[in-house]
C-alpha cells in the first residue's frame, strides 16, 4: 500500500460520482458512501487525508463528516459550495479558490487578484489551490504570479 512506502497520506477522489450531475443522493449514500468510508477508514492513521469532489453540482456537502484531513473541490464551479461555506461548515482544511480553468487564460496581473480574493476567509485551515488540476497549458508567469502573490 502506499502509507507502508512512506506515503503521508491519500489524494482520495470518488471522481463524477459524487456529482449530481451522475447520480442522485440516495443513490451516493446507498453505493458511493459505504466504499468511500471503507478506504477511508482503512487510511485513518495516515498523516494527512485529502478528499477531492471532480465536477459541478456536487455533493461535498454530504461528505462532510468524511474522516479526512482537508477537502479540495472546484469552489467556483457551477452549483458547488464556495471556499467561505465549507470553511464555515466544517472544521477541516479547506482547498480551492483558484479557478483551475481561468489559470490558464489570465494574464499574469490577472492572476494576482486571484489570491486577494481568497484572502477574504483568511489563513486558517487554507490551502490556496486549484479547484481541479491546472490545464498544461497554462504559462509559468501564471502561476508564478499565483504564487508570488500568496507569499504577500
Amino acid at each position: 500500500m502506499t502509507l507502508e512506502a512512506g506515503a503521508s497520506g491519500i489524494f482520495y477522489a470518488p471522481l463524477s460520482w459524487a456529482s449530481r450531475d451522475t447520480c442522485g443522493d440516495d443513490f451516493y449514500r446507498e453505493f458511493g458512501r459505504p466504499s468511500d468510508l471503507l478506504l477511508l477508514d482503512r487510511i485513518r492513521d495516515a498523516d494527512f487525508n485529502i478528499l477531492h469532489v471532480c465536477g459541478g453540482r456536487n455533493m461535498l456537502d454530504l461528505l462532510l463528516d468524511y474522516p479526512v484531513d482537508a477537502f479540495n473541490w472546484d469552489d467556483r464551479g457551477m452549483g458547488n459550495p464556495s471556499l467561505a461555506d465549507i470553511h464555515r461548515r466544517s472544521d477541516r482544511a479547506v482547498m480551492g479558490g483558484i479557478d483551475h480553468i481561468t489559470l490558464a487564460d489570465v494574464e499574469a496581473e490577472e492572476a494576482r487578484s486571484v489570491a486577494s480574493a481568497v484572502a477574504s476567509i483568511g489563513d486558517t485551515r487554507l490551502f490556496v489551490t486549484p479547484g481541479c488540476s491546472i490545464p498544461p497549458s497554462t504559462p509559468d508567469e501564471n502561476r508564478a504570479a499565483l504564487a508570488a502573490a500568496l507569499r504577500l
